[in-house]
């Protein structure tokens, strides 16, 4: 058996990248190469029939139960960050360029349904273990190399969540004053949360960083809205322990910066700790080059 073989036979007996406890053959690893599938995610849930007022997927009449109090920024990242108080900054209450402590629990709103509350769970949780592999790369408190994966469709169905939260609980706010929840007409939110492949090309993640940039690790987290001229909503941005992350929803031109493309879906974020180097590869169902942003964490 040469060489390259005993190393995937090695890989495929291990512990899955993922997180799920399972032997990487038998789950992200299959083809002798990583790739994470996206999250199941149901909207239309065919045992639900109704609207329930003030769920934003009202439209689906796949509602279930009454509106629950949900985490605007979900509880599982929220608990990353710490689970009592956090830091924030870019909204409606606050005064641009001002930051403020609160409590984690005050970030809730009425805007879902228990039934698509649910439907959305599994994004929230990889949300949650993202922030946290992050968290990791940057400490690495024991120094020595560790891996994740996850499908980068889930960070960016995430993200989408997160903005539609936000925006439906009128959260959002653009020069002082608070945004209306009126989204570019690209924007389609049940089919692009439910199904990866609506999404069109240059819609979607973009790392807001370049090689040279400096990231701090800091436990904080600021968004923004993208609007166009007709301050119609087509994204957010976010900056969460230091990282900057953009999601394009609509399909509009895509963003610059100083003139040049941000990196579009990436797909490995490397963290080097004086020689030691752990990893967060994302998987993406798409044939465009993938980036690697280099974070020195020293």
């Amino acid at each position: 058996m040469g060489e390259a073989k005993r190393r995937k036979n090695a890989i495929a007996i291990g512990p899955c990248r993922c997180g799920s406890g399972i032997a990487a053959g038998e789950c992200c690893f299959r083809t002798g190469r990583w790739f994470c599938q996206p999250s199941l995610v149901n909207l239309r849930d065919g045992r639900h029939v109704g609207s329930v007022d003030g769920c934003y997927f009202s439209a689906l009449n796949s509602c279930g139960e009454i509106t629950s109090r949900e985490h605007l920024v979900s509880r599982a990242v929220l608990n990353v960050l710490n689970p009592s108080m956090i830091v924030v900054s870019g909204l409606p209450w606050i005064a641009k360029g001002e930051e403020r402590r609160i409590g984690s629990s005050s970030l809730v709103s009425k805007c879902l349904c228990k039934a698509h509350n649910s439907a959305l769970s599994p994004l929230d949780q990889v949300g949650g273990k993202f922030f946290a592999a992050m968290k990791a790369g940057f400490l690495n408190e024991e120094n020595v190399a560790q891996h994740w994966l996850f499908s980068g469709h889930d960070i960016e169905r995430w993200m989408l969540k997160t903005l539609a939260a936000m925006a439906n609980s009128e959260s959002l706010q653009m020069s002082g004053e608070r945004l209306s929840a009126k989204f570019h007409p690209t924007i389609n939110l049940p089919d692009q949360i439910q199904d990866v492949g609506s999404w069109k090309p240059k819609v979607g993640l973009y790392c807001n960083h370049v090689v040279g940039d400096r990231i701090e690790n800091i436990n904080n987290i600021s968004m923004w809205p993208l609007t166009n001229e007709g301050m119609e909503i087509i994204g957010i941005a976010m900056k969460i322990q230091g990282l900057e992350l953009t999601l394009l929803a609509g399909d509009v031109d895509g963003l610059l910066r100083d003139g040049k493309p941000l990196g579009y879906r990436p797909g490995h974020f490397h963290f080097d700790h004086r020689g030691v180097v752990s990893a967060i590869d994302l998987s993406w169902r798409d044939a465009n080059p993938h980036s690697t942003l280099i974070i020195s964490a020293n």
